[in-house]
């Protein structure tokens, strides 16, 4: 799916590359406690979530003077080492950002300063002050009860795995590291400043790796969808290999999506549906493969959901051809690409299918939690239409073609937020 782009990000914030840490704002990461869970109960966690570099102060060290106002200074970066030595990445305000914890919950805010300034803030969960919790999810199930009943059409509120380095990429050219929210990636291929702990001084290269979107989603639509990458961690990319393309890409980037809605499922999901947005809900992914362990071949993503105490079943296509599915497997991805006509889903099996996602799954994946608008395609791709609506599959949600637009989120939704709580992950059955 699109992401906010380097551009969009550093408008919302100050310039960002991550290298020492800074000396001004102490980084104090905001607390939210996790289960891990087992036939035998659940055992809390003390972590917590740290936010993405993109979106700090980085200035030359000792200073105040930004280290890339309009890219790169060639005062204080003309070489990579010089750049990971004389700027300073600061720590931030949590509350200020938009971002609040209280006991196992979390809300990202769309907006700060009572709705005037955008934030759309995106953290990653910290297993310790230095390093990333990295869940290994193959053959387990993860699990979040989620409030969406404030994200209008238009807005993601979202959840997923990247195969980041669980230490942020730390390097002698970025001191920073995890504790400073260094080290993104994901199938989109973003050219970050800095891509595998080095700074990314001409924007040459992407920073692409496997993720896994386990939920974007808003009051309207929702959407689960894989993205395999050719190759492990952050794979850095040039040229052609950072698009989509299916003889020169590394990614999939549009991914093997289920969404309700675009598969005909038009009052499943929604305010006053069968899972019903307008209150929180239990949503649990599972991963399963070909042996029933935590090995082996990952053949199935299931979609189950729980409210009022009542667990909801993932519906099934009612579009012909769709019907016969209702969860994310190689064969349900070769009819989505054939019913929808669609070539991103012969990129899905070119990078690997789900084989490819298995393996990232296996090795270990960060949790990103994120809330964000889109404007350049004002989040049609999820709650909208991408197309001719009598044509299968183009129509992704009920959310009108102008719903996105970032001026009209703010003026009609400036209290927009998300709240994820109760994370766990563990054995089949036991986290709900």
């Amino acid at each position: 799916m699109p992401r906010p782009s380097s551009l969009t990000i550093l408008a919302l914030a100050a310039t960002a590359l991550a290298q020492q840490p800074g000396a001004y704002t102490p980084e104090v990461h905001p607390l939210l406690p996790s289960q891990r869970c087992t036939i035998f109960g659940c055992k809390t966690v003390n972590t917590s979530v740290v936010l993405d570099a993109a979106y700090r102060w980085l200035h030359n060290v000792g200073g105040y003077d930004a280290c890339a106002p309009n890219g790169f200074s060639p005062t204080y970066c003309p070489t990579v080492e010089a750049c990971g030595k004389n700027c300073a990445l600061e720590g931030v305000d949590y509350t200020g950002t938009g971002i609040t914890t209280s006991g196992n919950a979390l809300t990202l805010n769309l907006f700060t300063n009572n709705g005037t300034v955008a934030s759309s803030p995106r953290v990653y969960l910290l297993q310790d002050e230095n390093n990333y919790e990295s869940f290994r999810l193959l053959g387990k199930e993860f699990t979040y009860d989620v409030d969406v009943s404030l994200v209008p059409c238009g807005v993601n509120g979202a959840l997923y795995f990247s195969e980041m380095s669980a230490d942020g990429d730390a390097s002698k050219t970025n001191v920073a590291g995890a504790k400073y929210g260094t080290g993104y990636c994901d199938a989109q291929c973003p050219k970050n400043n800095f891509v595998n702990g080095k700074a990314n001084l001409n924007s040459t290269f992407g920073a692409c790796c496997n993720e896994m979107d386990i939920w974007e989603a808003n009051n309207a639509a929702n959407a689960l969808t894989p993205h395999p990458c050719q190759g492990k961690g952050t794979i850095a990319c040039t040229g052609a290999a950072c698009g989509n393309d299916i003889a020169t890409g590394t990614c999939d980037q549009a991914g093997c999506d289920f969404n309700p809605y675009r598969n005909g499922q038009h009052n499943f999901y929604g305010p006053g549906k069968t899972v019903d947005t307008t209150k929180k809900f239990t949503v649990v992914t599972q991963f399963i493969t070909d042996t029933g362990l935590p090995s082996g071949k990952l053949t199935n993503i299931r979609r189950i959901y729980k409210q009022n105490g009542k667990v909801i079943q993932n519906t099934h296509g009612s579009v012909a051809g769709m019907t016969n599915y209702n969860s994310i497997t190689e064969n349900y991805c070769k009819a989505e690409a054939k019913t929808f006509n669609e070539g991103s889903g012969y990129v899905f099996d070119a990078r690997g299918g789900l084989a490819q996602m298995g393996k990232a799954l296996e090795r270990g994946m960060v949790l990103v939690l994120s809330i964000w608008e889109d404007s350049g395609s004002f989040m049609q791709w999820l709650d909208g239409a991408t197309g001719n609506t009598t044509i299968a599959g183009n129509l992704r949600g009920p959310c009108s073609a102008t719903s996105g637009q970032p001026a009209e989120i703010m003026a009609d939704y400036s209290n927009a937020k998300v709240t994820f709580s109760n994370i766990k992950f563990g054995d089949f059955g036991t986290t709900f």
